[in-house]
């Protein structure tokens, strides 16, 4: 799917999310652009003995001129369980994971809710004779969600 900007929300978002669930977005814009990722609101359930059971984690991926995934250019920018104010991510990054899991605790809580937009760097794709620049923009989304009670993310 192709868009501009958009949301991502945990599945059944603002209501209590699945109990097992292993939830993968991916986002990619082109190779002159990043990502600003804005956390709204995120409600997962707090950690025990120093663990999160449930937890959202943002992966930064490098990407090759031909649009191809870098092996081993992964990194982890945020994760994190509990609850969270308002966060901005300017991810210096063509591709981002997010990975949404839960395991089967007693509690779960209302989710999360990103908005996410492409970012121009600044410099001009291709330029015309008419001192117009031409610049091509577009964030491609794939989703991939797993989860026992919810048919549909």
């Amino acid at each position: 799917m192709v868009v501009t900007s958009g949301f991502v929300s945990s599945p059944n978002y603002p209501h209590v999310y699945a109990m097992t669930a292993d939830c993968w977005w991916t986002l990619s814009v082109q190779p002159i652009q990043t990502l600003r990722l804005t956390l709204y609101d995120f409600e997962l359930t707090v950690k025990t003995n120093s663990v999160c059971r449930d937890y959202l984690r943002i992966i930064a991926v490098a990407l090759t001129s031909a649009g191809t995934e870098v092996s081993g250019s992964e990194v982890t920018v945020f994760e994190d369980c509990g609850s969270r104010g308002l966060e901005v991510f300017d991810i210096a990054a063509s591709r981002v994971h997010l990975h949404f899991h839960t395991d089967q605790s007693r509690q779960a809580h209302r989710g999360f809710l990103i908005h996410y937009t492409g970012q121009f760097r600044w410099f001009i794709l291709d330029s015309s004779p008419t001192g117009v620049s031409k610049l091509c923009f577009q964030i491609v989304l794939d989703v991939k969600c797993r989860h026992a009670s919810i048919r549909k993310c």
